[in-house]
């Protein structure tokens, strides 16, 4: 049986999820809502920024999920001033969209291109990201990449890990994150954005760390799922960098299940596989996260664990109804309320302990 995890692993969390504006007729550039220079929400709030057709995210980085949340509170609040005026605005949230070619070409040419910087794929060297030409191509995908910032000194066992072996941390970000966020995100539209980006294992290397590229913007939807995904993330490192030889969780996750299967599950947004994959490890995950002792004797239960023994099934009942059934309502209106007194801020284990929670309750009842 393998022991608790020791302890988690302080990473920075920071992310770029991107969302596109439509004038009421049809899907419209980025660039003729949002100035050249972006949105800035806030002296070092993070801001709005054009990226393609596309707008994105960039919010303040912290090692604290709720102080992230807050800066993307911050920057919809801010696009929300910006665009509350004209009615026939909207913001589309939706995994992929089509963009006609009159709208194209009326674009500057770095709106027209997708982006340069170059990816890497764990399981594939040789994979092909992106399209040649992206002016001829009219669809577009919305991304919720996930950035890792290694937190710790040079030298450091994690240090070395970011740096030598990332493909390690690539790995367990599929099996952890990417292949569980399968059981939520069940866009049919993560197909057609992974046939261009965003498939499993992909990645890129920035200088705080990792970039993980694998997840659409699903988890913008509301706080308590940015909240899951950052967590789970923080789960994989830490399973990475605490494993020891007298306690290797990731040898042990490994040994549970074929990366084939996870790549295939996520890149063919297949529900049915995610689940089979997911219950090979789900034993490990709850007992990683079991109350543990450090080193003066006392007992530690780590409140923040996404998935527990005691949180399982409640999880199980979440994936089953689908997020659409949890979050309802406009999303800008959500996260601006997160900062009001009109919303109380409820992050992933208040939200399955209380709402999910009484959700089962009801239906074991009926």
């Amino acid at each position: 049986m393998l022991k608790p995890i020791a302890y988690y692993h302080p990473i920075v969390f920071g992310c770029d999820p991107e969302f596109f504006f439509n004038n009421g007729e049809r899907i419209i550039g980025a660039e003729k809502i949002i100035p050249k220079e972006g949105l800035h929400a806030g002296a070092g709030q993070g801001k709005i920024i054009i990226d393609g057709v596309q707008a994105e995210l960039n919010p303040r980085p912290s090692t604290c999920r709720e102080l992230l949340a807050s800066s993307i509170s911050d920057c919809f609040r801010t696009l929300y001033e910006k665009t509350k005026n004209d009615q026939t605005l909207k913001v589309i949230f939706d995994q992929t969209v089509q963009i006609t070619k009159e709208e194209l070409d009326t674009l500057d040419a770095s709106s027209r291109q997708f982006g340069c910087s170059p990816s890497h794929n764990a399981h594939d060297k040789k994979a092909k990201i992106g399209i040649k030409d992206a002016s001829k191509y009219m669809s577009r995908s919305a991304g919720g990449h996930i950035h890792i910032g290694k937190n710790t000194p040079t030298g450091t066992k994690a240090d070395k890990i970011f740096k030598k072996t990332p493909e390690r941390l690539v790995n367990m970000l599929d099996i952890i994150v990417g292949n569980t966020c399968v059981l939520l995100d069940r866009s049919e539209g993560n197909k057609k954005r992974r046939e261009t980006y965003g498939r499993a294992g992909e990645y890129r290397l920035p200088t705080h760390g990792l970039e993980y590229r694998t997840l659409s913007n699903f988890w913008l939807k509301d706080y308590a799922l940015m909240s899951f995904v950052m967590s789970m993330t923080r789960l994989a490192v830490s399973i990475v960098v605490t494993s020891t030889p007298k306690n290797n969780i990731e040898k042990e996750i490994l040994s549970k299940i074929k990366i084939k299967d996870i790549t295939k599950a996520i890149n063919e947004n297949n529900f049915a596989l995610a689940q089979e994959n997911f219950s090979k490890i789900q034993k490990i995950l709850t007992e990683i996260t079991q109350p543990t002792k450090d080193k003066y004797g006392r007992k530690i239960q780590y409140e923040n664990s996404p998935i527990t023994e005691n949180t399982l099934e409640l999880f199980n009942h979440f994936t089953k109804k689908g997020i659409d059934y949890w979050f309802k309502g406009n999303i800008i209106k959500n996260w601006i309320e997160y900062r009001s007194n009109k919303k109380i801020p409820m992050g992933w284990e208040s939200f399955l302990q209380t709402v999910v929670k009484e959700d089962k309750l009801k239906e074991t009842i009926n």
